[in-house]
């Protein structure tokens, strides 16, 4: 019986010392991240000291951007974009005037993993009806991360997969969370990365960089000639159909395919778009890797071609864009002029692929590769020259 009594007076002991210990050192870390909420993933910014902008952590903010403003009907989405850091510099409101809709909502990913892109796609598509997705579709991604499924982003450090899923009892582990606890004490000493002041902000950089005569050209004429000293056109042939029959695009069936069809034939429209990356980057590309991004196209188009709400576009055989390194920041990264006429272009249903004309794309596209030799405008000639 004493025995008894002594383990039941430790037991409480324990317990008194565990709900301190959790009183102390648990709960308030855990009210301060539900109060900053740094990604809006219960609720929006709140005024006073926990009013902040929107987290450069776009895997954690896309979240709340679905939760919090998606969902909102005040806010007015019907549209929203998907993609890599390539689509960071769009602007939602350009692709809402251009489609006459009310609000674009940007949903990127900076090196967007095809199942991040999925994940954070159906968990949009869940959210509300939209009229318009517009997706960008960069196969280097497809071949980089073939191997990286959504299942495997159930233990991923980077994306937090229990953000985007139907149980928001799992969001327990955003509020006792080391690095969100961070992120909401960076919440209340009001730092940058937490505080960018719009969606639109995200991920944008020197949108009208090149017409705006504001930024030094990624290549000056002193660069391109050092280039040109070094540099190698190709030599890439295209495939017959027995070689393009054996490219293997399972990561595109399971990471893309699998969640269009579904809305195959509906009234939202659905857009697919395949970036102009520079010829200098491709032209530094194996064959494995160049065709694979060539024929991703023609996979796609063939895929997508009964659904009548679905349009394919590319842009890699305008030499004036792919050609031309001044309208990159990097050997992929075009600046928002681009975005523009890209855009327009959509919009208006031009520099649409369809089965009828991939092959006279793929033959322009391997023809100016294999011809590139590096150039760059300058500032005052892509004032002169715009077309956007």
């Amino acid at each position: 019986m004493s025995m008894t009594r002594q383990q039941t007076g430790h037991s409480a002991t324990v317990l008194a010392a565990l709900t301190l210990a959790f009183a102390l050192f648990i709960l308030p870390p855990a009210c301060l991240v539900l109060l900053a909420d740094p990604c809006h993933v219960f609720h929006k910014a709140l005024p006073g000291i926990f009013h902040h902008g929107f987290n450069d952590n776009q895997r954690c903010q896309n979240a709340g951007l679905v939760n919090q403003y998606l969902a909102d009907d005040t806010e007015g989405y019907d549209a929203a974009l998907m993609g890599t850091s390539l689509s960071g510099s769009f602007i939602g409101a350009d692709i809402a005037n251009a489609y006459q809709l009310q609000r674009a909502l940007k949903l990127f990913l900076p090196d967007g993993k095809p199942a991040e892109q999925q994940v954070t796609m159906e968990r949009a598509l869940l959210t509300r009806p939209l009229k318009l997705v517009i997706w960008e579709i960069l196969p280097q991604q497809y071949l980089r991360y073939r191997n990286v499924t959504r299942a495997a982003l159930k233990d991923s450090t980077i994306f937090p997969a229990y953000l985007y899923n139907n149980s928001r009892l799992d969001d327990y582990r955003y509020v006792f969370n080391l690095g969100i606890l961070g992120q909401a004490i960076s919440v209340l000493q009001q730092a940058d990365y937490v505080n960018i002041p719009s969606i639109d902000s995200m991920g944008l950089w020197d949108h009208g960089c090149p017409t705006a005569r504001r930024c030094k050209p990624f290549h000056t004429a002193e660069d391109i000639a050092e280039l040109r000293k070094t540099f190698q056109a190709p030599a890439h042939a295209l495939l017959d159909g027995t070689g393009i029959a054996a490219l293997d695009y399972r990561a595109v069936d399971e990471r893309l395919l699998e969640t269009l069809l579904p809305y195959c034939n509906i009234a939202m429209r659905v857009d697919l778009f395949f970036p102009p990356l520079s010829y200098l980057w491709f032209a530094e590309q194996a064959a494995p890797e160049l065709h694979y991004h060539l024929y991703m196209l023609r996979y796609v188009t063939g895929k997508v071609a009964h659904c009548h709400n679905m349009r394919v576009f590319a842009f890699n055989d305008e030499q004036w864009i792919a050609g031309d390194l001044a309208h990159y920041r990097d050997l992929r990264h075009f600046y928002g002029d681009v975005q523009h006429y890209l855009i327009e272009s959509m919009a208006a249903g031009r520099h649409r692929i369809t089965l009828d004309n991939v092959a006279g794309y793929e033959q322009r596209f391997i023809d100016a590769v294999n011809h590139y030799q590096p150039w760059a405008s300058t500032q005052e000639q892509m004032q002169r020259n715009a077309r956007y």
